[in-house]
């Protein structure tokens, strides 16, 4: 079995630009920017890690404070599921993963 079977991730997406997001034993927060509305069905978001608990994540390594990506991201229309890619192709994406409204987060 890879690291990222049978793995959980869970982003939570605050509207203040603030992400806290778990990762099998990461646990860490994030800013994030995303834009307005999509270009070709995808959102582009920035993320900046800002803290870490520098323990592994789903593939196994971590992720340090500090560091930027940017991502896109697809909602599947009709369904409550999103996917996450390194490109707006599509080719390099994972998920689905299930979107919950504020009301299903604790």
């Amino acid at each position: 079995m890879t690291p990222y079977e049978a793995c959980v991730e869970t982003y939570v997406f605050v509207p203040d630009g603030t992400r806290f997001y778990t990762s099998a034993q990461e646990q860490g927060q994030s800013r994030y920017e995303i834009s307005a509305e999509p270009t070709d069905g995808f959102y582009r978001i920035t993320d900046t890690v800002t803290q870490n608990n520098g323990l592994p994540d789903c593939g196994g390594g971590t992720v340090p404070a500090g560091d930027v990506v940017t991502l896109f991201v697809r909602f599947i229309p009709g369904q409550p599921l999103m996917v996450i890619c390194t490109d707006e192709s599509g080719d390099a994406c994972i998920g689905p993963f299930v979107r919950h409204d504020e009301s299903m987060v604790q």
